[in-house]
């Protein structure tokens, strides 16, 4: 593969003002080229057309910034690949434009990354700094080349990190046929997500600690989990009273029940929200729910209204043991980061939504040619529209093994959050609470829980993924809901009653106008 990157450095963020591409920049293992200047944009694609044939170009999240620009100016050709509004893949003449993101996502400073005062951007600034600039733009070019390079080494070119970890999923694990529309809609009601939920709100005192559990997901899969093969349905007569299947305990199965629930299955509201305080009723759930829920006596008055079970559980214990190994013993910081994400990736493709798959299209303002009549205009993109088809797959991954997986996940945090002590607070894989038991908590096995943080003594709790804990005065741990939570700001939200929070970063989506987001939080307390 030719492979090369690419960055444009921008004026500074500022709420409400477009940024504006003064600096771009392509590096290879061959070449590195510089284009400065109003027009650097042009400049650099018109080197890219007439100077580089077959190249893969990388941007970290340019699907959702870089390439953007490009898409206003004409730039960007067919074929377009799309993923939730982020561009994927396009074309510079020969050359593929993707983003690096989908491989690796997260900032790049996790990686490596070099330290610059962005105030030195504005116009009246930069010119006088311009080797400065040049060189840090450069260096995240040559830091993203290194990162890639030692992905493709590993793990061959892929589009995403969860094709590539389905991959390496499907090398270890006996196969898992595909479905069909009518047995994704069964099951699909049964996929839920991560356990979030909020016990204490406002400004608590005491001593806290942080624990996350090891590898939760990946810990979850070593069990057995539902898939398509061999399923039956089953009375409430075929489970003994612990939730369990008579004829063999680790059957997985999934089960439609009425039963009063204290706080441990959950259900989606109109908004689709998970709540799980709903007192009594019908739930959708899982065999590992259940089970947890009757062992710590946190359901009654069952009822059993529809049960499926498995005969021929799958287990990806190998697969998690080969990568859960191979990120103890990697050689480098960005190889354990890449076992990481392999490791905790791999599942939720078990979920894709084949529905929602479209086919994306370009086309120029003056071009004529007529398109297949399913297209639909979708975006005006300013030199270019782009238009948009259904493209539903027949063939679907097996969404009730991920919910078997995420329902295993949830029983687990179950059962830790019933020995916690004085539990406060808990999201996904991680609980805030005065103590657990010694014997649940080692630093790295898996499913055991990890102490990242102790005599936490200042917590501030203003709801749902809004929280800043402290620690003899200095911030621990900050969490806000889509957006970066500074030091005071969830203090300012209790304290208020609601916070505001212009976020001065763009947001894109396939060149359309871009817009800003003025965040605006209520306490819920």
């Amino acid at each position: 593969m030719k492979l090369a990157t690419i960055d444009f450095e921008t004026t500074p963020f500022q709420y409400g003002i477009e940024p504006i591409p003064f600096l771009a920049v392509i590096y290879t293992l061959d070449f590195t080229k510089t284009f400065w200047g109003d027009d650097c944009l042009e400049q650099c694609c018109r080197f890219i057309y007439r100077g580089m044939t077959g190249y893969s170009i990388y941007a970290h999240n340019g699907g959702k910034f870089d390439y953007n620009f490009l898409m206003r100016k004409g730039f960007l050709t067919n074929p377009l690949s799309v993923i939730g509004g982020r561009i994927t893949q396009a074309k510079i003449g020969s050359n593929t434009v993707l983003d690096s993101l989908l491989l690796y996502p997260m900032a790049l400073k996790n990686y490596k990354k070099d330290e610059i005062d962005y105030k030195l951007f504005v116009k009246t600034k930069r010119d006088k700094h311009k080797d400065l600039i040049i060189e840090y733009c450069i260096n995240d070019c040559k830091y993203l080349y290194e990162l890639l390079s030692e992905f493709f080494l590993l793990f061959g070119k892929k589009l995403t990190i969860g094709q590539a970890a389905f991959g390496e999923l499907k090398k270890i694990t006996k196969p898992i046929p595909k479905t069909k529309k009518s047995y994704d809609d069964k099951f699909r009601k049964f996929y839920y997500g991560g356990r979030c939920q909020v016990f204490k709100t406002g400004h608590i005192t005491g001593n806290f600690n942080y624990y996350d559990v090891n590898s939760l997901y990946p810990f979850a899969m070593k069990f057995k989990h539902f898939n398509s093969q061999s399923i039956a349905q089953v009375r409430g007569s075929a489970l003994d009273n612990k939730g369990y299947f008579k004829k063999d305990n680790e059957l997985p199965y999934f089960a439609k029940i009425k039963c009063k629930n204290k706080n441990a299955l959950c259900y989606k509201d109109e908004k689709g929200f998970l709540d799980f305080t709903k007192p009594d009723g019908e739930f959708f759930t899982s065999g590992f729910e259940i089970q947890a829920a009757i062992r710590n006596n946190l359901i009654s008055d069952i009822e059993y209204l529809q049960i499926f079970v498995c005969f021929e559980p799958v287990t990806f214990s190998d697969f998690v043991d080969k990568y859960y190994y191979e990120k103890e013993h990697a050689k480098t910081p960005a190889e354990r980061q890449f076992y990481k994400l392999i490791l905790n990736s791999a599942y939720g493709k078990f979920a894709q939504n084949s529905n929602k798959f479209f086919e994306y299209h370009i086309k120029g303002k003056s071009d004529d040619t007529d398109l297949d009549p399913d297209f639909l205009f979708y975006s005006d993109s300013g030199e270019v529209d782009i238009y948009r088809k259904p493209n539903p797959d027949d063939n679907f991954n097996d969404v009730a093994t991920a919910s078997s997986i995420t329902g295993k996940a949830r029983a687990i945090m179950l059962d830790y959050m019933s020995v916690a002590k004085n539990l406060v607070y808990m999201d996904t894989d991680s609980l805030i609470c005065e103590s657990i038991p010694s014997k649940f908590i080692h630093p790295k096995k898996l499913g055991l829980l990890d102490c990242e943080y102790k005599d936490l003594d200042d917590l501030y709790i203003g709801g749902k993924k809004l929280y800043e804990f402290y620690s003899k005065g200095q911030l621990k741990v900050a969490g806000g809901k889509g957006f970066k939570v500074c030091a005071g700001d969830i203090i300012t939200l209790i304290k208020d009653g609601i916070l505001v929070k212009p976020d001065p970063v763009p947001k894109f989506n396939l060149g359309k106008q871009t817009t800003f987001i003025t965040k605006t939080l209520l306490y819920q307390g």
